[in-house]
């Protein structure tokens, strides 16, 4: 009898202890069920976001899915077209690979004809044009600057000296041409001396040509020599000194010559000068000749006076 109660005391004890294990094990469970309601709220924020961030791309969707439909539709053409080019690829290939061999083919046969025409240009060209490159270097060249030096120092002075006389005396020039063109009405001619002319001319270089064919005339000067004669004439009447001259040479003829101014004298209102010309035709010293010519009040110039004398005037 004792022992029935001790049995039933034990299992009293043994079911209260499953009882409270068990709501232990109640008890875990809803806290950790209160946990995860927890987190799954505090998600329920974040998905809410997503879903906002997804909604951006809800109208793309469709496009895309109709995209891809079309692409779906192309694919069976596209297949058709790749095995249409599959199958002409096929049908040339042989001609293509017959056509790569011919041009192997000729390369092998080419290429070392072209290897041994370089070789040959390399041996014999190339030299010579490094020799006619040396040659230019050393001799052509030196001598072209050589002459663009000589050129500059010689010929670039005279020229920047002619343009300086030129500024000097173009003011002179314009106030002769202007009195002759006031001038153009009057006396034509004052007479002839020794078979020469005198008068007004229109210009210098008109009475000095007039003074160089009545001067050479007979002398076998050409129509160049004596058109030197006339301009180097002109030159001088610009000057304003005893002694001054103004030499000329014809290069295609060989002839020169120079004309000098003898003597100057004033004669009331005009200023009238000596004027010496020489010579030289084919190495011979041709007879001078003299002429007075004179500037008149109004700078008109004319011939007062022809000699036609070895010793002067």
């Amino acid at each position: 009898m004792i022992r029935v109660q001790d049995n039933q005391q034990n299992d009293s004890m043994a079911y209260k202890s499953k009882a409270n294990l068990g709501l232990m094990a109640l008890a875990v469970s809803i806290v950790f069920l209160a946990g995860a309601l927890v987190y799954f709220a505090s998600q329920l924020v974040n998905l809410k976001k997503a879903a906002a961030s997804l909604a951006v791309y809800r109208d793309v969707v469709p496009k895309l899915v109709e995209e891809i439909e079309h692409v779906r539709r192309q694919t069976p053409l596209i297949l058709k077209e790749s095995a249409a080019i599959r199958a002409q690829l096929s049908q040339q290939l042989p001609t293509l690979t017959a056509e790569v061999a011919a041009v192997r083919k000729m390369l092998d046969t080419r290429v070392p004809e072209v290897i041994d025409e370089v070789g040959e240009y390399r041996r014999t060209v190339v030299p010579e044009v490094l020799s006619e490159s040396k040659f230019l270097r050393l001799s052509t060249i030196p001598a072209v600057l050589s002459e663009s030096k000589a050129l500059r120092q010689k010929t670039i002075p005279n020229v920047l000296h002619e343009v300086k006389m030129t500024r000097t005396e173009l003011p002179q020039l314009l106030t002769q041409a202007s009195d002759l063109a006031r001038s153009a009405g009057k006396e034509a001619s004052r007479g002839a001396v020794s078979g020469f002319f005198t008068g007004i001319l229109t210009a210098p270089i008109d009475m000095m040509s007039g003074v160089a064919n009545s001067a050479f005339k007979g002398d076998k000067l050409s129509k160049k020599d004596l058109l030197d004669v006339a301009k180097a004439g002109q030159q001088v009447l610009l000057m304003d000194e005893v002694g001054a001259s103004q030499s000329w040479h014809n290069k295609k003829s060989g002839n020169n010559g120079i004309v000098s101014i003898e003597k100057m004298s004033v004669d009331g209102n005009e200023s009238c000068r000596v004027l010496k010309f020489e010579a030289v035709s084919r190495g011979k010293n041709l007879q001078p000749h003299f002429a007075t010519v004179c500037r008149g009040e109004d700078g008109s110039w004319l011939v007062s006076k022809y000699i036609h004398i070895k010793d002067g005037v």
